[in-house]
């Protein structure tokens, strides 16, 4: 079985969308340090949404593509 060329790319997007995931997750938890009241902040939440969205762009990456050649991608 093959990997085809738009597998790739989905895991590609969600590699570089899960990025943003991180750094906005990052920001956000930093302004947890001044209380848990805190929690509600658009960073925290857009870092969720991007780890989501690239999760939904990962599976379907992986549907059709081979794992052993997807997954080390995203490392």
């Amino acid at each position: 079985m093959t990997t085809p060329p738009g597998s790739i790319l989905l895991v590609l997007v969600a590699s570089f969308i899960g990025s943003f995931g991180a750094v906005f997750l990052k920001v956000g938890a930093g302004r947890l340090k001044h209380g848990l009241w805190h929690i509600l902040n658009v960073n925290l939440a857009l870092g969720v949404a991007f780890f989501l969205l690239s999760s939904v762009f990962f599976v379907l990456g992986i549907r059709h593509g081979e794992l052993s050649v997807l997954y080390p991608m995203v490392a």
